[in-house]
């Protein structure tokens, strides 16, 4: 998993309400989600990937929440 901001990792987003949200508002753990396409479909995917993006991005979810709450010492049940 990569970390930095959203602008540094991806592409140049000025402005962005993540990284806003990391530098003004002090959100320690601010995050974006992307989906697997690499632009061929933007954000209207073909119906055959929506459950399998789903999926991911679930798991993806669950990973995250799992690393915050071990950093903020805190139980996390599935």
């Amino acid at each position: 998993m990569a970390t930095g901001s959203l602008c540094s990792m991806l592409y140049r987003a000025p402005g962005n309400v993540i990284d806003w949200m990391y530098k003004r508002a002090g959100v320690k753990y601010s995050y974006a989600l992307h989906l697997r396409d690499t632009g061929t479909y933007g954000f209207a995917l073909p119906a055959r990937w929506i459950r399998p993006v789903g999926e991911e991005t679930t798991e993806m979810l669950k990973y995250l929440t799992k690393f915050i709450a071990k950093k903020l010492k805190r139980e996390w049940v599935e």
